[in-house]
């Protein structure tokens, strides 16, 4: 059985910052950075929701 990736903070918040600037699509982004679609998603979600405006 293969054993889970586990990302750090900073890794997420790179990939995070990359998703809402509308150049690349969410598949292209999970690509590049080998992850899923759905991650970069919740990651991108992630840090909208924690952003103070």
């Amino acid at each position: 059985m293969a054993k889970r990736r586990n990302f750090t903070d900073q890794y997420e918040a790179r990939v995070a910052s990359v998703a809402p600037l509308g150049d690349k699509a969410v598949q292209e982004i999970a690509t590049t950075h080998q992850s899923h679609p759905n991650q970069v998603r919740a990651w991108k979600r992630q840090a909208t929701d924690g952003m103070v405006c």
